[in-house]
């Protein structure tokens, strides 16, 4: 989102999403994280707030599913993330989760809601 330009409809987005699992563990929730670069400054500014990156005071934001799910190498989960100001609150973030994962030992599939403060 740049926010140089951004408008209100731009907050309200949704993405599709592809994890693959490196080992073999339960999955037990998703992390959300963004990249800034602030670029529109005198001086530039830019951080990433991935849990492999550097600390900052801002966290991750952790979606937790609604069962563990048994990953295997190479398994993946697929679905949606939809991200909306909340009517109630327009600084509150209402977020859909959605996901679909087949793994060795059935599928699960569901929609979660969350609201972030």
């Amino acid at each position: 989102i740049d926010t140089t330009t951004v408008t209100k409809e731009d907050l309200k987005f949704s993405v599709p999403y592809r994890l693959s699992s490196l080992r073999d563990d339960f999955c037990h929730a998703l992390v959300a994280f963004f990249d800034v670069k602030f670029t529109q400054c005198h001086k530039k500014v830019s951080f990433n707030t991935s849990p492999a990156s550097r600390p900052t005071h801002w966290k991750q934001t952790v979606l937790y599913l609604d069962e563990a799910l048994p990953f295997e190498i190479g398994h993946t989960i697929t679905g949606t993330l939809a991200c909306r100001p909340s009517a109630s609150n327009p600084r509150d973030l209402d977020i859909a989760v959605k996901y679909d994962f087949e793994g060795t030992h059935g599928q699960h599939s569901a929609v979660l809601r969350y609201r972030l403060r």
